[in-house]
């Protein structure tokens, strides 16, 4: 059965069986039951001395488990029974006796599949169906994508195609086999713009929006366009109708704010400026994390972008100004990155988005060059191929990618 590897997952997991087990957020129970041997926070981490990615608030401060204990493994204390228990770090002290521990993560993602998994709480089951529900995410997030490239395609079969590279070549692939928060905001930002632009229906658009705003607050920046779409358009039904939903979901995240840490505007992982050059830069070159070593068919879109705005100037312009306000502030976060993961994980929601200029390709005139499209078919076979060894050899991919260890093989045998 699937099972979660690392990074985040233990966690996102771990607050899930929160929801199943006892109905609320506190995750204190649930890191002392794992220390204890409980696989609630997956097998590989039953009885790990597994760090704790919670805060509450003392007094109005923000603590974070993290500045409070020790997180290496091999700092941990030992109850009588040899259980991992935390360790003060020197000169903390304890914190006030009784209080929540509460997720760094946002609740939104957790709160959407712990009615799904209800079935199977108490069970081993919920850990591979919480995976199995991310794959889902996937594939309804493709056909979702596939429905919107209809408006543009000039066949079915040109959408399929462009479809397949913009999931099965590019980071939504692998994400698919993850317990992460983008195979959801994936599947939120590709069907508010498929519902709005090609369906249009702006409720249903927002909905998908305040879903994604609930597990990841600035997946709410994809909405401006849009508003500004309707606005320009003075069409002020569908901006109401687009704009209710999009602020319950903003109401919903207050509340569990003030609920959780006492006011709306304490958010469990609060904004961490970083350089928005380093991290444009990383989320392109870098050898680890960049979109040109890990999916490189999207060169390929870029290149077919100008095409598609000349064919389609409002929807790509929709589109990419939406792609462009979410890739500013993720690149401008300090973990630009998404930590330990596969690729630049904070973009995985908008890549697929922007491999929908590919439809605009037979448009470029070197297009109808023989070698030019066999350059093409080659760059999306390539990405195709270096994000299947990630999805299937998922526990070897991360923080890494199959260029750079091909890359260190070839360096090894020189």
């Amino acid at each position: 059965m699937p099972s979660i590897f690392s990074g985040d997952e233990p966690h996102y997991l771990l607050t899930i069986n929160s929801l199943l087990l006892d109905g609320d957020l506190d995750l204190t129970n649930n890191y002392a039951s794992v220390h204890k041997g409980s696989s609630q926070a997956g097998t590989n981490f039953s009885g790990a001395p597994l760090d704790h990615q919670s805060v509450w608030f003392e007094r109005g401060v923000r603590q974070n488990w993290e500045n409070v204990y020790e997180t290496e493994s091999d700092k941990f204390d030992r109850d009588a029974e040899g259980h991992p228990l935390p360790r003060l770090r020197p000169g903390q002290t304890e914190p006030i006796p009784g209080h929540p521990e509460y997720s760094t993560h946002p609740p939104g993602m957790a709160l959407l599949v712990a009615p799904i998994l209800y079935p199977f709480r108490h069970t081993e089951f919920v850990e591979p169906m919480a995976i199995v529900c991310s794959t889902f995410a996937v594939i309804i997030a493709f056909f979702l994508f596939r429905s919107l490239l209809l408006k543009y395609a000039v066949s079915s079969l040109s959408a399929d195609l462009v479809a397949i590279v913009a999931f099965l070549g590019t980071p939504a692939w692998p994400y698919g086999r993850t317990l992460f928060s983008e195979p959801y905001l994936l599947m939120c930002a590709v069907g508010a713009y498929s519902v709005a632009l090609r369906s249009k229906m702006p409720l249903v658009a927002g909905v998908f929006i305040g879903i994604g705003i609930v597990i990841k607050a600035p997946l709410g920046l994809i909405s401006l366009p849009m508003f500004a779409m309707y606005l320009n358009q003075r069409d002020y039904a569908s901006l109401v109708r687009l704009a209710l939903p999009v602020g319950l979901g903003i109401a919903v995240i207050g509340c569990l704010n003030s609920i959780m840490f006492g006011s709306p505007l304490n958010a469990a992982q609060p904004w961490q400026q970083g350089s928005l050059v380093r991290g444009v830069g990383g989320m392109l070159f870098s050898l680890k994390y960049g979109y040109l070593m890990i999916a490189p068919a999207t060169v390929v879109a870029a290149v077919a972008w100008p095409s598609f705005l000349r064919r389609f100037p409002k929807d790509g312009f929709v589109i990419a100004s939406g792609i462009f306000l979410y890739t500013l502030v993720m690149a401008s976060w300090k973990f630009w990155n998404g930590a330990t993961a596969y690729a630049a994980r904070q973009e995985v929601p908008v890549v697929p988005l922007f491999c929908v200029a590919l439809i605009a390709l037979p448009g470029i005139q070197l297009w109808q060059k023989r070698g030019i499209r066999i350059a093409v078919f080659a760059i999306c076979a390539i990405s195709i191929v270096i994000n299947g060894f990630a999805a299937v050899h998922y526990w070897e991919s991360w923080d890494t990618n199959l260029p750079l260890r091909l890359a260190s093989f070839l360096k090894d045998q020189l």
